[in-house]
Protein backbone atom coordinates (compact mmCIF):
# COMPACT_ATOMS: atom_id res chain seq x y z
CA UNK A 1 0.00 0.00 0.00
CA UNK A 2 1.20 3.49 -0.94
CA UNK A 3 -0.39 6.67 0.39
CA UNK A 4 0.68 9.97 -1.17
CA UNK A 5 0.28 13.05 1.04
CA UNK A 6 -0.05 15.89 -1.43
CA UNK A 7 -0.51 19.65 -1.05
CA UNK A 8 1.07 23.08 -1.18
CA UNK A 9 2.87 25.01 1.58
CA UNK A 10 0.69 25.56 4.68
CA UNK A 11 -1.61 22.68 3.72
CA UNK A 12 -0.50 20.64 6.73
CA UNK A 13 0.43 17.57 4.70
CA UNK A 14 3.80 16.96 6.36
CA UNK A 15 2.40 17.52 9.85
CA UNK A 16 -0.44 15.12 9.14
CA UNK A 17 1.92 12.53 7.66
CA UNK A 18 3.97 12.58 10.88
CA UNK A 19 0.86 12.33 13.07
CA UNK A 20 -0.49 9.50 10.95
CA UNK A 21 2.86 7.69 11.07
CA UNK A 22 2.86 7.85 14.88
CA UNK A 23 -0.68 6.49 15.04
CA UNK A 24 0.00 3.81 12.47
CA UNK A 25 3.08 2.45 14.22
CA UNK A 26 1.06 2.04 17.42
CA UNK A 27 -2.02 0.51 15.80
CA UNK A 28 -0.19 -1.84 13.43
CA UNK A 29 3.14 -2.49 15.21
CA UNK A 30 4.09 -5.51 13.12
CA UNK A 31 3.86 -3.69 9.80
CA UNK A 32 6.93 -2.03 8.31
CA UNK A 33 6.17 1.59 7.40
CA UNK A 34 8.54 3.59 5.20
CA UNK A 35 8.36 7.30 4.38
CA UNK A 36 9.82 9.19 1.44
CA UNK A 37 9.97 12.92 0.77
CA UNK A 38 9.96 14.41 -2.71
CA UNK A 39 12.55 15.61 -3.51
CA UNK A 40 14.68 13.28 -1.42
CA UNK A 41 14.11 9.79 -0.09
CA UNK A 42 17.08 8.08 -1.73
CA UNK A 43 20.82 8.73 -1.80
CA UNK A 44 20.62 10.44 -5.18
CA UNK A 45 17.33 12.09 -4.19
CA UNK A 46 18.96 13.79 -1.20
CA UNK A 47 21.57 15.26 -3.54
CA UNK A 48 18.79 16.49 -5.81
CA UNK A 49 16.97 17.99 -2.82
CA UNK A 50 20.06 19.92 -1.75
CA UNK A 51 20.31 21.47 -5.21
CA UNK A 52 16.63 21.93 -6.04
CA UNK A 53 15.62 23.72 -2.85
CA UNK A 54 18.76 25.83 -2.46
CA UNK A 55 18.27 29.25 -4.12
CA UNK A 56 22.05 29.67 -4.30
CA UNK A 57 22.14 27.05 -7.07
CA UNK A 58 21.18 28.52 -10.44
CA UNK A 59 18.94 25.76 -11.81
CA UNK A 60 16.66 26.58 -14.73
CA UNK A 61 13.10 25.15 -14.77
CA UNK A 62 13.85 22.63 -17.54
CA UNK A 63 16.66 21.11 -15.49
CA UNK A 64 14.56 21.22 -12.33
CA UNK A 65 11.69 19.24 -13.77
CA UNK A 66 13.83 16.38 -15.01
CA UNK A 67 15.74 16.25 -11.72
CA UNK A 68 12.39 15.88 -9.95
CA UNK A 69 11.40 13.11 -12.36
CA UNK A 70 14.71 11.30 -11.86
CA UNK A 71 14.12 11.51 -8.11
CA UNK A 72 10.63 10.00 -8.52
CA UNK A 73 12.00 7.06 -10.48
CA UNK A 74 14.70 6.45 -7.87
CA UNK A 75 12.00 6.24 -5.18
CA UNK A 76 9.90 3.85 -7.28
CA UNK A 77 12.93 1.65 -7.85
CA UNK A 78 13.50 1.31 -4.09
CA UNK A 79 9.80 0.64 -3.43
CA UNK A 80 9.45 -2.01 -6.12
CA UNK A 81 12.57 -3.86 -4.96
CA UNK A 82 11.34 -4.01 -1.34
CA UNK A 83 8.87 -6.46 0.29
CA UNK A 84 5.41 -5.96 -1.15
CA UNK A 85 3.57 -5.90 2.19
CA UNK A 86 5.23 -2.68 3.42
CA UNK A 87 3.19 0.50 3.82
CA UNK A 88 4.72 3.54 2.10
CA UNK A 89 3.92 7.15 2.97
CA UNK A 90 5.08 9.66 0.37
CA UNK A 91 5.42 13.34 1.28
CA UNK A 92 4.47 14.63 -2.18
CA UNK A 93 5.06 12.93 -5.49
CA UNK A 94 4.44 13.58 -9.16
CA UNK A 95 1.38 15.86 -8.79
CA UNK A 96 3.47 18.42 -6.92
CA UNK A 97 6.07 18.38 -9.70
CA UNK A 98 3.41 19.22 -12.24
CA UNK A 99 1.98 22.04 -10.14
CA UNK A 100 5.28 23.58 -9.01
CA UNK A 101 7.17 23.23 -12.27
CA UNK A 102 4.35 24.57 -14.40
CA UNK A 103 4.20 27.51 -12.02
CA UNK A 104 7.99 27.92 -12.34
CA UNK A 105 7.82 27.97 -16.13
CA UNK A 106 5.04 30.54 -16.27
CA UNK A 107 6.46 32.60 -13.38
CA UNK A 108 9.84 33.38 -14.92
CA UNK A 109 9.02 34.79 -18.37
CA UNK A 110 6.99 34.26 -21.52
CA UNK A 111 9.78 32.29 -23.21
CA UNK A 112 9.63 29.60 -20.55
CA UNK A 113 5.83 29.66 -20.67
CA UNK A 114 5.96 28.86 -24.39
CA UNK A 115 8.44 26.06 -23.76
CA UNK A 116 6.11 24.55 -21.16
CA UNK A 117 3.37 24.22 -23.78
CA UNK A 118 5.75 22.07 -25.83
CA UNK A 119 6.93 19.78 -23.04
CA UNK A 120 3.73 19.45 -21.00
CA UNK A 121 2.48 16.42 -22.99
CA UNK A 122 5.85 14.72 -22.42
CA UNK A 123 5.73 15.43 -18.69
CA UNK A 124 2.19 14.07 -18.43
CA UNK A 125 3.28 10.90 -20.25
CA UNK A 126 6.07 10.53 -17.69
CA UNK A 127 3.55 11.05 -14.87
CA UNK A 128 1.34 8.32 -16.31
CA UNK A 129 4.32 5.99 -16.43
CA UNK A 130 5.26 6.85 -12.83
CA UNK A 131 1.77 5.96 -11.64
CA UNK A 132 1.81 2.76 -13.69
CA UNK A 133 5.12 1.76 -12.09
CA UNK A 134 3.80 2.54 -8.60
CA UNK A 135 0.67 0.46 -9.22
CA UNK A 136 2.62 -2.50 -10.56
CA UNK A 137 2.91 -4.08 -7.11
CA UNK A 138 0.91 -1.79 -4.82
CA UNK A 139 -2.45 -0.16 -4.30
CA UNK A 140 -1.95 3.62 -4.50
CA UNK A 141 -4.02 6.25 -2.69
CA UNK A 142 -3.83 10.04 -2.68
CA UNK A 143 -4.65 12.18 0.36
CA UNK A 144 -4.85 15.78 -0.84
CA UNK A 145 -4.53 18.60 1.71
CA UNK A 146 -6.12 21.76 0.40
CA UNK A 147 -5.40 25.31 1.58
CA UNK A 148 -5.67 28.90 0.36
CA UNK A 149 -3.30 31.64 -0.74
CA UNK A 150 -3.69 33.67 2.46
CA UNK A 151 -2.59 30.75 4.63
CA UNK A 152 0.36 29.99 2.35
CA UNK A 153 1.74 33.52 2.48
CA UNK A 154 1.14 33.74 6.23
CA UNK A 155 3.05 30.51 6.81
CA UNK A 156 5.99 31.61 4.66
CA UNK A 157 6.16 34.92 6.51
CA UNK A 158 6.04 33.23 9.93
CA UNK A 159 8.66 30.63 9.12
CA UNK A 160 10.81 33.02 7.05
CA UNK A 161 10.78 30.40 4.29
CA UNK A 162 14.01 30.57 2.34
CA UNK A 163 14.04 27.61 -0.03
CA UNK A 164 13.91 28.24 -3.76
CA UNK A 165 10.14 28.08 -4.09
CA UNK A 166 9.22 29.85 -0.86
CA UNK A 167 11.05 32.95 -2.08
CA UNK A 168 8.63 33.37 -4.99
CA UNK A 169 5.65 35.71 -4.66
CA UNK A 170 1.88 35.41 -4.43
CA UNK A 171 1.35 34.95 -8.17
CA UNK A 172 3.57 31.86 -8.09
CA UNK A 173 1.60 30.18 -5.29
CA UNK A 174 -1.72 31.19 -6.81
CA UNK A 175 -0.67 29.34 -9.96
CA UNK A 176 0.24 26.30 -7.85
CA UNK A 177 -3.21 26.26 -6.24
CA UNK A 178 -4.82 26.55 -9.68
CA UNK A 179 -2.80 23.61 -10.99
CA UNK A 180 -3.59 21.43 -7.98
CA UNK A 181 -7.27 22.23 -8.44
CA UNK A 182 -7.09 21.36 -12.13
CA UNK A 183 -4.98 18.21 -11.92
CA UNK A 184 -6.35 16.70 -8.71
CA UNK A 185 -9.70 18.18 -7.66
CA UNK A 186 -11.43 18.69 -11.00
CA UNK A 187 -9.92 15.52 -12.44
CA UNK A 188 -11.03 13.58 -9.33
CA UNK A 189 -7.57 12.01 -9.01
CA UNK A 190 -7.69 11.64 -5.26
CA UNK A 191 -8.84 9.33 -2.51
CA UNK A 192 -9.84 12.08 -0.09
CA UNK A 193 -9.55 15.86 0.21
CA UNK A 194 -8.77 17.37 3.61
CA UNK A 195 -9.23 21.13 3.99
CA UNK A 196 -6.77 22.67 6.43
CA UNK A 197 -8.34 26.10 6.04
CA UNK A 198 -11.56 24.97 7.73
CA UNK A 199 -10.46 22.26 10.19
CA UNK A 200 -7.78 22.28 12.87
CA UNK A 201 -4.89 19.83 13.10
CA UNK A 202 -6.64 17.44 15.49
CA UNK A 203 -9.80 17.29 13.37
CA UNK A 204 -7.84 16.51 10.23
CA UNK A 205 -5.74 13.92 12.06
CA UNK A 206 -8.94 12.09 12.99
CA UNK A 207 -10.30 12.41 9.44
CA UNK A 208 -7.10 10.94 8.01
CA UNK A 209 -7.23 7.99 10.38
CA UNK A 210 -10.89 7.26 9.61
CA UNK A 211 -10.16 7.38 5.89
CA UNK A 212 -7.26 4.97 6.32
CA UNK A 213 -9.40 2.54 8.32
CA UNK A 214 -12.00 2.52 5.55
CA UNK A 215 -9.32 1.62 3.03
CA UNK A 216 -7.28 -0.81 5.11
CA UNK A 217 -10.01 -2.73 6.89
CA UNK A 218 -13.05 -2.49 4.61
CA UNK A 219 -11.88 -2.65 1.02
CA UNK A 220 -8.69 -1.87 -0.83
CA UNK A 221 -10.53 -0.94 -4.03
CA UNK A 222 -12.05 2.11 -2.35
CA UNK A 223 -10.39 5.31 -3.54
CA UNK A 224 -7.53 3.72 -5.47
CA UNK A 225 -5.83 5.81 -8.14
Amino acid sequence: MIIIFEGAEASGKTTQLKLFLNKLTKEIPNKRIITYADPGGTDIGLKFREILLNPNFDVDPMTQIFMFKANDYSIIDKINKAPKDNIYLLDRFYFSTLAYQKASFTYINSEYSNRWEKIEPIIKDIHNDLLEQLKKYHDVYLFFFDTNLEDIMKRIKETKGNDRFEQYGESFFLKILEEYNKEIVKSKKYTKIFNSSFYDIEDIKNQVWEEFKTIYYHGRDYGKL
